[in-house]
């Protein structure tokens, strides 16, 4: 490194730290899937609170823009804020159907999430149809092998509940995919990064006061789970999926 330059493993710091946020969402997500064993919709009421959770460092974001009066000036035109909200609508969908993936075969989290993290072949094959970036013979074979590998993988032992559990996962795959590519157009567009987050962490929490006032609508309340120690936990997994 020469004097004055800047560190050229920044990058791998903020990959690290969100590594570790995106761990921690997990770890309290299979945490409450483990205690709420007695529950059949924990799953579900986890997604709501956690979108709830998304939300709130959504408002805290946005509240900071005011105070500082940057505001969203980080969005180059404002129809461009439909890219990230249309992402935070993508994440919290996305988070449902891993979550019913994995209500469906709990004996399966380990193929299930693996699945799920194979979104890059949906973002590459977006950005390929739709921003003309390319990708080498050589990736596109390497990433349909590790997709097929996958896939095999989690079949078997078949069963009903595990090809219902590969549908739902597959499903989260294409959703987190569609959020990523989102997320890589915003910032072709000259999107704000930070601002784009704020954006994508309020549109996360739009989608968990719609699912409150969907579940009021049939009389159910607000989606506590089995002890106010696992709802805090599922608000708390929110806010690390955001900060990650």
């Amino acid at each position: 490194m020469f004097p004055g330059s800047k560190p050229r493993c920044a990058w791998l710091t903020w990959a690290l730290a969100a590594m570790s946020c995106f761990g921690a969402t997990n770890f309290f997500l299979g945490y409450i899937a483990e205690k709420s064993a007695g529950d059949p919709a924990a799953s579900v009421k986890a997604a709501m609170v956690l979108w709830l959770g998304c939300g709130l460092l959504g408002i805290a974001g946005a509240a900071q823009f005011t105070f500082s009066g940057r505001g969203f000036s980080g969005l180059p035109r404002p129809r461009f804020s439909l890219i990230p909200v249309a992402a935070g609508v993508s994440l919290a969908l996305a988070m449902l159907f891993l979550k019913a993936s994995l209500a469906a075969d709990p004996l399966a989290k380990g193929p299930i999430v693996a699945v799920a993290s194979a979104n890059s072949l949906v973002v590459a094959m977006l950005a390929w149809v739709l921003i003309s970036e390319k990708l080498a013979p050589g990736q596109w074979v390497g990433i349909l092998t590790v997709v097929a590998g996958i896939g095999l993988i989690s079949l078997d032992g078949g069963g009903r509940a595990r090809f219902a559990a590969l549908g739902l996962a597959i499903a989260a795959m294409l959703l987190f995919g569609i959020t990523n590519f989102l997320l890589k157009l915003a910032g072709v567009r000259g999107c704000d990064s930070l601002t784009v987050a704020v954006v994508l962490w309020l549109a996360v929490g739009a989608c968990g006061l719609l699912a409150v006032a969907w579940r009021g609508s049939f009389g159910a309340g607000f989606p506590f789970l089995r002890n106010p120690e696992l709802t805090w936990l599922a608000l708390l997994a929110g806010i690390f999926l955001a900060l990650g």
